[in-house]
């Protein structure tokens, strides 16, 4: 790398990361952009600068053009084409944040946070048989209850309640709750399953339990309201 000596350049990377681990974000992206004046072909100059910019920093429209730079040094790259899909849905470019998860998969085609990824982004444009699958393929990966199971019951249970297979979703949202107890997300889920049952007064129970476990799940408390304001009106029809 030129120009500039190795020990410059070691010396910046480490200055960099240190900058990072304290917080002091501001600092690391000066010394990166410093860096990457100098040695323009460091790809994981790129990378952190992009992991700092969108994760940190909320810098997300600099932080997809340093990926795209990194991509440019290094077109097979699979953390750099991972970690671009995460932003793309971060974005809303679901379409684009597909492809990236889609060459991750072409690259290392059984690279399970990329199969994940995919699936959130079929998901995001309401492609939930697409969805359900991908999390299927992961699931085929590892034994029954395995943790890294985890993500893709979890979107295959949402998939199936948008698909509204009520009595699968709540299936598999039993088989992430015998992996944790302790994921809102999942209760939630479980909820929203039961009231598509019309089991409402189980629903507001899974529902009290995702708040409970995660006060800050507004769509859980959202849900919550409408659930119990439909039982409610059950109620007051029954007694009519």
């Amino acid at each position: 790398m030129t120009p500039g000596t190795q020990i410059d350049y070691e010396r910046m990377a480490s200055q960099a990361m240190v900058m990072l681990r304290q917080g002091n974000y501001d600092s690391a992206i000066q010394i990166y952009d410093e860096l990457l004046v100098r040695f323009p072909a460091y790809i994981d100059g790129w990378y952190n600068k992009g992991i700092a910019l969108y994760r940190y920093m909320g810098r997300n429209q600099e932080a997809l053009a340093a990926f795209d730079r990194a991509l440019q040094i290094d077109a097979e790259d699979i953390d750099i084409w991972h970690e671009r899909g995460k932003l793309l849905l971060i974005l809303r470019q679901n379409d684009a944040a597909l492809q990236s998860f889609e060459r991750v998969l072409t690259l290392r085609p059984n690279y399970r946070i990329s199969m994940e990824g995919k699936a959130a982004a079929f998901y995001a444009v309401e492609r939930y048989e697409d969805a359900a699958t991908t999390c299927d393929q992961v699931l085929a990966l590892y034994p029954p209850g395995h943790p890294n199971t985890l993500q893709a019951l979890k979107t295959k249970a949402m998939c199936q309640n948008n698909l509204a297979k009520f009595k699968a979703a709540i299936q598999t949202a039993n088989r992430a709750l015998r992996i944790t107890q302790k994921d809102d997300s999942v209760w939630e889920t479980k909820g929203l399953a039961l009231a598509g049952q019309g089991k409402f007064q189980e629903a507001v129970q899974c529902l009290e339990y995702a708040i409970t476990l995660n006060p800050h799940n507004q769509s859980a408390s959202e849900n919550l309201i409408q659930i119990r304001q439909t039982l409610e009106d059950h109620y007051a029809v029954e007694s009519s």
